[in-house]
């Protein structure tokens, strides 16, 4: 082989070779948020949010303490009131149901737990309190994709 043949295969060889494409790639992060609530008083239709999130993200947790169980959960994920209960209703199904518990405590008081709840676009929970409720502890772990 001739010494400009060769040159001449190279070339077709590199010009036949994929090219690289690039991309940009958006770095995503993630955000660990955890609220707290300590010893708030609401009356009769007073309300707390106990998380409220407007990203795409993931309840790990969430537990409200109060002294009494008058009070009504509002779930909402992605628009969608997907519980709408009181805290009543909650027991009754507690022990069918996972992820979401209400159970009188040793000490008296009333507890609520829901966990692990995905949204795409938006999440929150909301207490109202169907006659004055002092919500002892209430906490909410939970992540947010940022942009």
């Amino acid at each position: 082989m001739k010494l400009l043949d060769l040159a001449l295969l190279i070339v077709a060889m590199e010009e036949a070779r994929p090219q690289a494409i690039a991309v940009q790639v958006k770095p995503s992060g993630r955000k660990t948020r955890i609220k707290r609530i300590d010893n708030l008083t609401l009356t009769r239709g007073g309300s707390r949010y106990i998380y409220n999130s407007a990203h795409r993200g993931r309840l790990y947790e969430a537990l409200v303490i109060s002294n009494s169980p008058n009070f009504k959960v509002i779930l909402n994920v992605d628009g969608i009131p997907e519980l709408n209960a009181s805290w009543s209703e909650i027991n009754k199904i507690t022990q069918e149901v996972t992820g979401i518990t209400a159970f009188q405590r040793l000490e008296g008081d009333y507890a609520l737990r829901i966990s692990d709840i995905l949204w795409l676009k938006s999440s929150y929970l909301l207490i109202v309190a169907t006659d004055q409720i002092t919500i002892n502890k209430a906490y909410a772990k939970y992540e947010e994709e940022t942009a």
